[in-house]
């Protein structure tokens, strides 16, 4: 082994030596001087947050839980999402900043058209505010105007029945 004049920081303990593997334990098995270092359980990049404690990228001090969010195509606040709240995701020129309550669709936005459908498409907190009928479409800054919007399941059957009858005419004509 080594001794303390060879850099052993703990001569007792023969597990504790420069160029041991450091462990998750809160000692310098190494005697590099910081416990833990290169595990899970150290913060590598000085942010004050190890892997353990949920840093999603010890490399990197920009990029930690409760960091800010930065426009800059990183997970700053370890949330699992790259730029959440910042960029428009879904093209309909809201972010989540901005009051889009669903970033992922384009049709969902701050002043959209509401329909009957479940959803706060307009994000004003409230579902399918205005509506007298089911399938129906209202204009979300005055809340009225509620015109017929066939449903997608009236879209789907009419679409069938069509196809339905343009084959059966196919055949038909077919067998003559």
């Amino acid at each position: 082994g080594y001794t303390e004049a060879d850099g052993d920081c703990h001569d007792a303990d023969p597990t504790i030596a420069p160029g041991q593997a450091e462990r998750v334990d809160g000692r310098d098995d190494d005697c590099s001087g910081q416990p833990d270092d290169g595990t899970s359980a150290s913060d590598d990049d000085g942010d004050g947050v190890s892997e353990l404690g949920g840093d999603c990228d010890d490399a990197n001090a920009e990029m930690s839980p409760g960091r800010p969010e930065a426009l800059d195509g990183f997970d700053n606040d370890c949330d699992g999402l790259i730029d959440n709240r910042l960029a428009d995701r879904d093209g309909d020129g809201f972010t989540t900043d901005e009051g889009d309550c669903s970033d992922v669709d384009g049709f969902i936005y701050p002043g959209g058209l509401e329909s009957c459908d479940g959803i706060d498409n307009d994000c004003d907190g409230a579902v399918d505010e205005g509506c007298g009928g089911q399938d129906d479409v209202v204009d979300a800054p005055t809340g009225c105007g509620c015109q017929g919007a066939p449903s997608a399941m009236a879209w789907l059957s009419a679409a069938a029945v069509t196809l339905l009858t343009r084959r059966r005419r196919t055949s038909s004509a077919g067998s003559r």
